[in-house]
């Protein structure tokens, strides 16, 4: 390779560094899940500092162990379900958010670009964490408006793809707070 390539890969290297400054890619994280629209059934967050997973199986030998998202497209709701638990399988947490009042453009932003994402503060959205093996809605956490928190998602609909990243406070009626960082997940869905 000639002294003039390895100028023009230099070049080529440092305009595509420049060009792509506005662009923040989602943190790697090696103990939660890939994030990239894969469809593998996958979930995975970090509540109060411990990781949270589904997926037992590693990636490249098999789909996630959950079953797909359930959701009609252009419809004016939208809910996903995630069973998360520890790696030890000692602590053990559902996620469910929903989407309310979704119009036209909503959906559109979603399956455009690298998604829409949507504000905690907006009140068509709601969180709930909780016990997987405890019902009691007393003990369900809830979604705090009033701290930052979003999600993004990114609906890929030929490929019947919907992943995205999360991260947000809850709170139960007794006060105590469950902070969930670098939330992601990647599923196929089905229409229902």
């Amino acid at each position: 390779m000639g002294k003039s390539s390895i100028k023009f890969i230099v070049i080529f290297m440092l305009a595509l560094g420049t060009a792509c400054d506005d662009f923040i890619p989602d943190p790697i994280e090696p103990r939660l899940p890939f994030f990239g629209g894969l469809g593998r059934n996958e979930a995975g967050a970090i509540l109060n500092d411990h990781f949270f997973i589904n997926n037992p199986t590693p990636g490249f030998l098999a789909r996630g162990s959950q079953l797909p998202q359930y959701f009609r497209i252009n419809s004016d709701s939208l809910s996903l379900d995630f069973e998360l638990r520890t790696r030890d399988f000692i602590q053990y947490r559902n996620i469910q958010i929903q989407l309310h009042g979704l119009n036209p453009d909503d959906w559109t932003a979603m399956i455009q670009g690298f998604g829409k994402q949507f504000q905690i503060a907006d009140p068509r959205i709601s969180i709930k964490v909780f016990n997987r093996f405890d019902f009691q809605e007393e003990n369900a956490f809830t979604g705090i408006n009033s701290v930052p928190g979003q999600v993004t998602m990114k609906i890929l609909p030929d490929e019947r793809f919907v992943y995205g990243t999360f991260g947000f406070d809850v709170k139960n009626e007794l006060g105590e707070k469950i902070q969930v960082r670098m939330g992601r997940f990647d599923y196929q869905f089905t229409d229902y």
